[in-house]
């Protein structure tokens, strides 16, 4: 292995890392994520090897590095050496048996061009990778006290409609009661109440500056879910929007609101358009099976309210995005070094 000018140091000082993921991979991890007790992140990243041992570069950064290497917003340099929280890096020599045989502290600025990657290198995208009880997003500028608080709690209502379709598999979501007609705040209200605990959206951890992130615990299969339906709603605007005016419009023409009781028979005339145009709404959304959302709503027309509600929501969240407040993380990465 190449000679690198440094410290030898008796032992390596960082203990009490646990692994959290293999973001790049090639018959073997080629990068790994880890984080310490204390929250720091740490970067491993295979530089070098001999017949007896790899060489790995082990470098702090900030979470938001972590993120934006994942999504691909910049290239691997720019994290590694780059990225790095401190003047200088561990270099570990470590055998097969995973025993390290040397630790050298080496300065950012002795890094031999050939220990890192090529300046053009990107995380390539392939299989996606979710956490089971986090989810986090990257924070740009221009937050506000009122960002803030509406942030969470937009995601949490378009979190709880997938929660309690695709994990709970709710058959009847009138039990999330209904008073009367539609009601946007004790639908969504009761939805996140019957959410198990240990899976309802709580802000772990913030950072409000640029670069900064936002972490959530939660259920993450249910968070990238909510990642996908922002997707959905970019790109699928054009048929969104138009399948949701349409329905708006239809309600208002008809004066649908203003029908208080639930089985008066003028709703048979409208009952089989609403049911339709709810379709038209949440079938552009891909974790969304429309036709069980459909059976399970009450009647149509909470059907066709409820699904209105869920894209003004997704439309909210794609809207903090668009105007430069987050940027998703979507974890969708093929594991590989160039």
């Amino acid at each position: 292995m190449k000679s690198i000018n440094g410290i030898e140091l008796p032992y390596f000082p960082i203990s009490d890392l646990k692994h959290v993921r293999d973001l790049a991979y090639f018959d073997g991890p080629l990068l790994s994520h880890y984080e310490h007790s204390n929250g720091d992140d740490f970067l491993y990243y295979w530089c070098d090897c001999d017949d007896h041992a790899n060489r790995w570069m082990v470098l702090r950064v900030d979470e938001a590095s972590v993120l934006r290497l994942v999504d691909r917003f910049v290239p691997l340099r720019f994290v590694i050496p780059e990225g790095c929280r401190d003047d200088f890096v561990y270099l570990l020599d470590i055998d097969n048996d995973g025993g390290i045989l040397q630790t050298r502290m080496v300065a950012v600025k002795e890094i031999p061009d050939n220990y890192k990657p090529k300046a053009e290198a990107y995380l390539t995208v392939e299989d996606a990778w979710q956490s089971e009880d986090s989810y986090s997003i990257l924070v740009e500028g221009g937050w506000s006290v009122h960002d803030l608080g509406d942030f969470p709690k937009t995601f949490e209502k378009v979190y709880s409609v997938l929660y309690a379709l695709n994990v709970l598999h709710l058959q009847e979501l009138d039990s999330l009661p209904w008073r009367g007609g539609f009601s946007s705040m004790h639908f969504f209200n009761n939805a996140s109440r019957r959410i198990p605990a240990e899976h309802r959206p709580s802000v772990w951890a913030v950072q409000v500056a640029s670069p900064g992130f936002m972490k959530f615990k939660l259920h993450g299969p249910t968070a990238g879910q909510v990642n996908q339906c922002i997707a959905d709603s970019k790109s699928n605007n054009e048929s969104l929007s138009a399948a949701y005016a349409d329905l708006f419009k239809y309600i208002r023409d008809n004066d649908l609101n203003d029908i208080e009781d639930s089985v008066d028979a003028k709703w048979a005339k409208h009952n089989g358009v609403l049911s339709e145009m709810a379709l038209a709404v949440m079938r552009e959304f891909r974790c969304v099976n429309e036709r069980d959302f459909v059976r399970a709503c009450p009647r149509p027309f909470e059907a066709a309210k409820i699904a209105m509600a869920f894209y003004r929501y997704v439309r909210d969240l794609r809207d903090f995005e668009k105007n430069g407040l987050v940027r998703y993380s979507g974890g969708a990465m093929r594991d590989s070094r160039e």
